[in-house]
């Protein structure tokens, strides 16, 4: 799975700390859980579009849900164009990585 395109979000301040990034494949529970490895899982499988969230505390949370095409990540505070660059290339690095056995316990 690749990261297709990188959206910057609007809100409320000049500078923006909302990405969409779009993938070229549906998200699949494989995919939240290689995910996963960056942050806090919440998964709501019963919700009718299974939801997820993944937060790493004082940097950033991400959702999606399963079956959509992209995740909405909301930074704690603005990030550089160099610093973009980097989480995108640890979200790719994930993805391309091993695939998970499973939640872990």
């Amino acid at each position: 799975m690749l990261i297709s395109k990188v959206i910057a979000l609007q809100d409320c301040f000049e500078d923006s700390s909302i990405r969409e990034l779009v993938f070229d494949e549906v998200i699949t529970e494989e995919t939240m859980l290689c995910l996963s490895r960056l942050g806090h899982l919440d998964y709501y499988a019963d919700f009718p579009r299974p939801f997820f969230r993944i937060t790493r505390n004082r940097e950033y949370h991400f959702r999606g849900v399963l079956g959509g095409k992209s995740i909405k990540v909301v930074f704690e505070r603005p990030l550089s164009d160099k610093e973009m660059a980097t989480f995108t290339d640890q979200v790719a690095e994930v993805l391309a990585g091993p695939s998970p056995s499973g939640p872990e316990e």
